[in-house]
């Protein structure tokens, strides 16, 4: 009986020093599930950059399993790799920790693959996670990381088809993202930047490369045509689209539902490309399982520990913060948004805010102030792009300074008018102003353990018509120096 406990606790013990890495992963979601939770929210919400988030991680799984089992080092690292290695998870997971409390999903989530990697170096020893790395970094594709190429894309793909619209010489004026034909326009709005062939056709060469086992520079060529095969299909659905429009004087069903031809060329162009994709033989490899464990019992309590600072800080963190929420009777961001006069170009300000606009000698002035309730709530809400771009068009910036800021004035023009807008925006966090999105975010850290919960967009708007703004700068530069101030106190 004995002798059958040892030979079944020897099993364990083997079957555990094999599947140890899947072991870590699955205990990896579960020490940092919050994070976790908030991407399977982005995941299942099936929108066009992450709708791949969920297979994804899936075959990480996968791919995490058919490397096992892992080489296990010939002696424990040496005390000084592996103090280091501590260091670089405890601060890791601090950030992570300071990432969830300030609510910076993105943050949180990039640092997600680092903590990761830390944890199976100080198992492992860097060498060994070096082995594995491509395998290790896979989770990085279903990160909702991409779209911040999103503007980018959208830029190169107005440009290629603009360009491409030319050399065919169809009677079109292409100004910006919009393309006006005969029978009406076309504009290449955010959902047609290519962002979501962009992305999956890289994960689908980065796969490829995963089973195929190749090196960094066969990885990095074939990482290139995956990103030249996804943006040409979006470049190509667009063109082919605008023919049709051309053609059937706008009237094809393809005009208002172009979803399924989209993935049905990406398709005609990718699965040829995957098929003659070169394939590299795996080399054997002698897999070391020493009798001992893995990671002595002192190192592995400390391994523990370290990672486990994250979600107790976490925890810490979120009743610190917790304390300075509430609501406060009279509070402004407690009244029913204020009404007031349309601005001449709409400002497209992130929802949950109270409004207030004002006009005085021909400058309309607008306030958007959001406040942070719970601990769900952002202090600086997700800004996309504060201006229609589908009906106006960004011209020529001047700087303007004032009291020690410099203010950035923006020419806007509408697509289809002769009218046009000098607008002026920026953003307020406790006393500092900025007029950077990044910057506002960056802000927000210090801001939250400050106890600071309230955060504001300022829009100064002139009208004027296309070619004729000076004196509507002029307006918003007094404005800025005296009108507006008198207008908010808190300018």
């Amino acid at each position: 009986m004995e002798i059958e406990q040892r030979i079944s606790r020897n099993d364990c013990a083997q079957w555990l020093k094999r599947h140890l890495p899947l072991v870590i992963a699955l205990g990896w979601v579960v020490l940092f599930f919050t994070t976790f939770q908030d991407l399977w929210g982005r995941w299942t919400r099936w929108d066009s950059e992450m709708a791949h988030g969920i297979p994804t991680f899936l075959v990480f799984f996968y791919l995490l399993w058919r490397s096992l089992p892992w080489n296990a080092p010939s002696q424990p690292l040496r005390i000084v790799e592996y103090g280091l290695t501590l260091g670089v998870i405890v601060l890791l997971v601090f950030v992570w920790a300071v990432a969830y409390a300030v609510n910076i999903q993105i943050i949180e989530q990039l640092l997600l693959v680092p903590i990761l990697l830390s944890v199976f170096a100080a198992i492992y020893g860097w060498k060994v996670v070096f082995v594995h790395r491509f395998v290790l970094l896979f989770p990085v594709f279903a990160i909702p990381i991409w779209g911040s190429f999103n503007n980018i894309l959208l830029e190169m793909a107005s440009l290629v088809v603009g360009e491409m619209v030319r050399w065919i010489e169809i009677p079109a004026v292409i100004r910006g993202n919009s393309i006006h034909i005969p029978f009406g326009q076309i504009l290449i709005a955010d959902g047609c930047s290519g962002i979501r062939y962009f992305v999956i056709a890289l994960t689908l060469a980065y796969l490829i490369g995963c089973l195929n086992n190749y090196r960094e520079g066969r990885m990095a060529a074939l990482l290139m045509i995956g990103a030249l095969l996804g943006l040409m299909t979006n470049w190509v659905r667009i063109f082919v689209l605008i023919l049709i429009g051309y053609r059937t004087e706008m009237q094809s069903s393809l005009m208002q539902d172009h979803e399924l031809f989209g993935w049905i060329l990406f398709a005609a162009i990718c699965i040829p490309a995957i098929y003659f994709a070169p394939v590299v033989k795996a080399k054997a490899m002698a897999h070391d399982m020493p009798d001992r464990a893995v990671l002595p019992a002192r190192r592995g309590i400390m391994l523990g520990l370290c990672v486990l600072v994250g979600p107790l800080l976490a925890l810490y963190f979120s009743a610190q913060a917790s304390s300075s929420f509430g609501n406060r009777a009279g509070d402004e961001a407690s009244s029913m948004n204020v009404q007031g006069p349309s601005m001449p170009m709409t400002v497209r300000a992130p929802p949950g805010a109270v409004t207030s606009v004002e006009r005085s000698e021909g400058v309309f002035v607008r306030k958007d102030h959001y406040r942070r309730q719970s601990m769900d709530d952002k202090l600086v809400p997700y800004i996309p792009r504060l201006f229609d771009h589908q009906f106006w068009h960004r011209g020529e910036t001047f700087s303007f300074e004032h009291e020690g800021f410099s203010y950035t004035l923006s020419e806007f023009s509408a697509v289809s008018e002769r009218r046009a807008v000098v607008q002026v925006q920026w953003f307020r966090i406790g006393d500092i102003k900025t007029n950077s999105v990044p910057h506002a975010k960056v802000l927000q850290v210090p801001a939250v353990f400050r106890g600071i919960n309230d955060f504001y967009i300022f829009t100064l708007q002139a009208e004027c018509t296309r070619g004729g703004c000076e004196s509507a700068r002029e307006r918003i530069e007094a404005a800025l120096s005296s009108g507006a101030s008198e207008l908010f106190p808190t300018l």
